[in-house]
């Protein structure tokens, strides 16, 4: 029975935190992934939204080189929140 559950408990655990990301992975990931969606959203004549995302784009990043991961994640969050709104003017 011993061996049984741990053969299974091992493989499982490495499962599960492996689907949790740290704090710095899914900052460097959201980074990363907001900056290929914001590529080619650069440029003067945005809108307010659009540079609103673009901004924090950018303090998300910084905040990543700082080590400021928490930070990061909610500015991202506050890109994601501007990008949005600015999809939904557009349609209107």
């Amino acid at each position: 029975m011993r061996s049984v559950i741990g053969k299974w408990l091992l493989p499982a655990c490495v499962l599960v935190l492996a689907g949790c990301g740290t704090p710095e992975t899914e900052c460097r990931d959201g980074v990363k992934e907001m900056k290929k969606r914001t590529s080619t959203l650069v440029g003067f004549d945005q809108p307010d939204d659009v540079k609103r995302a673009l901004e924090e784009v950018n303090i998300a990043e910084t905040q990543l080189a700082t080590g400021n991961y928490e930070g990061c994640l909610e500015s991202l969050g506050e890109a994601r929140t501007f990008l949005r709104k600015s999809q939904r003017t557009n349609v209107q």
